[in-house]
């Protein structure tokens, strides 16, 4: 593969490739919700606990009781509203036992409230219930499983296989992590979290390699693969690249093509030593010198003419409109309209060739004050020569 753009990694939900569905919106999740909502207002204590010192259910006024009837269902959920029951039910062993013939009581439980002051108050159990909008069979159930060491759990729908799959999942990461991402022809200022990797792959393929690399408890079916890519990459294929050097290509072809192990060391050596010129070209554009004046050219990408929806318009016969930049100084200097000269002009002007190239580009040097001190100027193409000769 292609040496990286930067490296793979997990993106937020919100910026996967494919947005994962809003699970709170889903049937089952409204109804649930439903489920645990109230259905009534809180009821006022009726109870007769006025003149006792253990309950203080009298004491409680209308707003105390909506405090707590929000605060019990600000959450819409079981396992919220059996943390809060807990929170305020202590539960311990009778200390007194019935008679054989009755049912043995298994828990005893004591039942508090907070106050708008900040008190905790004691009150009976009908009381709790009727603030609350439960049922006194919910109460001693949360109860009696805490008493046996167990906490507050959804026992009911969810995912049945939830960590079933967290091996091939992680194996899935570690897999599409390693691949060496490539950098995107002409979008390399694109979205930092878009990757992407060699236009040759494919979902389909990545499948099948990632299969035949692991073993076999671990390999996974396309359309659990592809979900997975989806969901939690953000990465796309690149189209086939434009604009590409003709050597480079030719020496990857002929690369694929090479039985001979002594040839294809050859070609190797030859594309290592094109690929070493090309970047001291480029670092021979980063330097500056005070007796040089280094000119970059270059035609830019044609843009067809006129640009409009009207089919009529898109199947006439259309015109090229054409740009021929110069550019003066290293990479690193500041660009400015005085270093910077552009050519723009159309089919119905003139033609694209090498004459008006040259005219192009005799104008800029024409127009450009060059000191006494300078002794050398390099006229660098990018890629010019392989649009048009000069």
């Amino acid at each position: 593969m292609d040496d990286c753009g930067s490296q793979i990694k997990k993106t937020p939900p919100n910026l996967s490739r494919k947005k994962l569905k809003l699970v709170e919106k889903h049937k089952r999740e409204v109804r649930k919700r439903l489920l645990y909502s109230p259905k009534q207002l809180p009821q006022k204590p009726t109870c007769k606990h006025v003149k006792m010192k253990a309950f203080k259910c009298n004491e409680l006024t209308m707003a105390d009781l909506m405090k707590i009837h929000q605060h019990f269902y600000s959450k819409k959920d079981k396992l919220s509203q059996d943390t809060y029951i807990l929170k305020w039910c202590n539960s311990r062993d009778p200390k007194r036992h019935r008679n054989i013939t009755q049912t043995t009581k298994s828990v005893s439980i004591e039942y508090r409230v907070p106050t708008l002051h900040g008190k905790h108050v004691r009150i009976c159990r009908d009381a709790f219930c009727g603030i609350l909008g439960v049922k006194k069979d919910r109460l001693q159930g949360v109860m009696k499983r805490y008493q046996k060491g167990k906490i507050p759990e959804e026992g009911r729908g969810g995912d049945r296989v939830k960590g079933k799959n967290d091996a091939k999942k992680e194996a899935i990461s570690e897999y599409i992590e390693s691949l060496k991402s490539v950098e995107s022809h002409y979008c390399r200022s694109a979205v930092s979290t878009r990757t992407y990797l060699p236009c040759d792959l494919n979902i389909k393929r990545l499948t099948k390699m990632y299969s035949d690399s692991v073993e076999e408890h671990l390999q996974a079916k396309e359309s659990f693969f592809r979900f997975y890519f989806n969901t939690n990459y953000n990465i796309g294929f690149g189209t086939p690249k434009t604009d590409v050097c003709s050597t480079c290509i030719r020496f990857k072809e002929e690369l694929k093509k090479e039985k001979d192990v002594g040839k294809h060391n050859d070609l190797i050596i030859k594309q290592r030593v094109h690929t070493l010129k090309a970047k001291a070209f480029f670092q021979f554009l980063k330097e500056s010198r005070q007796t040089r004046e280094t000119f970059s050219i270059d035609c830019q990408k044609n843009l067809c003419l006129p640009k409009l929806p009207d089919q009529s318009a898109y199947f006439s016969q259309q015109y090229n409109l054409y740009n021929f930049t110069v550019v003066n100084g290293s990479s690193k200097d500041k660009l400015g309209k005085d270093h910077v000269w552009s050519y723009v002009w159309t089919d119905l002007d003139l033609a694209k060739n090498s004459s008006v190239i040259s005219s192009a580009l005799f104008d800029a040097l024409s127009k450009f004050e060059f000191s006494g001190a300078i002794e050398e100027v390099s006229i660098l193409p990018m890629d010019v020569l392989h649009k048009t000769r000069i």
